[in-house]
């Protein structure tokens, strides 16, 4: 049977019970003594019981921790518990770590979750290198003064020449 809390706080309290009345008899029998009264012989014996009934309580929980200890079995079982357990902190704060790195590689994989500094110009939700941004950004520039160009001719085409007439 494993020492509990509860036993613990027990013994606590009948070891501070002991001293209370140790204390409180060993007053008693010193003031009888300092009076001269001739029952200072009983004052003496109630104080050597309390301390006898104490002894026996201190006897009685080191023959219960001994009992505790011989039991080899509890011993060895609570060493692998705490083996275990040591190893199980070894093991979150791996898994701890791992979770971390992976939640920020989903993060960076998933665009949803937060806006990326690699979006395309077009606002589309793709991510391209350096060298396809800059093509796709020198292709519309060159579109676009292609697009000016044609239009820019087709208004010159269309328009009437009624001052050359």
């Amino acid at each position: 049977m494993p020492w509990t809390a509860q036993q613990q706080a027990e013994a606590e309290q009948r070891s501070a019970a002991f001293r209370a009345e140790y204390v409180a008899k060993l007053d008693a029998w010193r003031n009888l003594v300092q009076s001269g009264a001739p029952t200072a012989a009983t004052g003496q014996a109630a104080l050597e019981d309390v301390v006898r009934r104490w002894q026996q309580s201190v006897t009685a929980l080191q023959a219960q921790s001994d009992s505790l200890m011989s039991n080899e079995s509890a011993m060895d079982q609570l060493g692998q518990l705490a083996n275990q357990v040591a190893e199980e902190k070894v093991t979150l704060r791996r898994l701890r770590g791992e979770a971390g790195t992976r939640s920020d590689q989903a993060d960076s994989v998933n665009p949803k979750i937060r806006g990326s500094p690699y979006t395309n110009i077009l606002g589309l939700n793709r991510t391209f290198r350096d060298s396809t941004r800059h093509g796709i950004l020198a292709a519309s520039i060159v579109f676009g003064v292609a697009a000016l160009g044609t239009l820019g001719y087709l208004v010159y085409a269309v328009l009437p020449k009624g001052a050359q007439n």
